[in-house]
Parts: C-alpha cells; sequence; structure tokens
C-alpha cells in the first residue's frame, strides 16, 4: 500500500498516472511534429463526401452472407419437417406381464 492508501485507491493512482503520461507523450509528438496533423487533415479532407472504394464488395458480401442465412435456416427447417416419422413397434405382453418385443 501506498501511505496506508487501499489497494483500490493506490491502482486508480497510478492508473492516472499512467494516462496523464500518455497524454503528455502524445501531445509533445504532436508538437514535434505539426505537419502530421496536417497532412492527416488534407487527406481526410480529400476523401471526404467520395464513395468507400470496397463499398461494391462489401455490399456483394453482405448479400452472399443473407442468402447463406437465408439457406441454411430454410434447409433446417424443411428437414425438421421432411423427417421420416418412425412407427411405434407395438408391445404383446405374455401372460406373466413381461413384454415380448
Amino acid at each position: 500500500m501506498l501511505g496506508g492508501m487501499a489497494a483500490a485507491d493506490s491502482a486508480v493512482l497510478i492508473g492516472l498516472i499512467l494516462q496523464s503520461q500518455f497524454i503528455d507523450a502524445r501531445l509533445m509528438s504532436e508538437v514535434a511534429c505539426p505537419g502530421k496533423a496536417e497532412s492527416q487533415l488534407r487527406d481526410y479532407q480529400a476523401r471526404l463526401g467520395k464513395p468507400f472504394p470496397h463499398d461494391t464488395y462489401l455490399a456483394e458480401l453482405t448479400g452472399l452472407r443473407d442468402q447463406l442465412k437465408a439457406g441454411l435456416s430454410a434447409t433446417a427447417l424443411s428437414s425438421l419437417f421432411s423427417a421420416p416419422l418412425v412407427e411405434p413397434t407395438p408391445v404383446v405382453y405374455n401372460r406373466s406381464g413381461i413384454a415380448d418385443i
């Protein structure tokens, strides 16, 4: 324990310290390399409003997935209802009450 603090309190404190160090490192990298953010902004603005290149491929795969789901569920249902019924075997009892099969 850190100076009488509960374990949960010290874990929270350590987490906050690590998070602040991470934020400081990110801010320092932005200050050291301001052109990176500007370049990312230009790239974003150039792509804004344009269609996603793989959109048609994604739509095709989504359609195939939906067809597969429908086919599998239809097959499962039809096999449930088209399964042959098992006829019960008649049971015959002898005089002592024991079933003769």
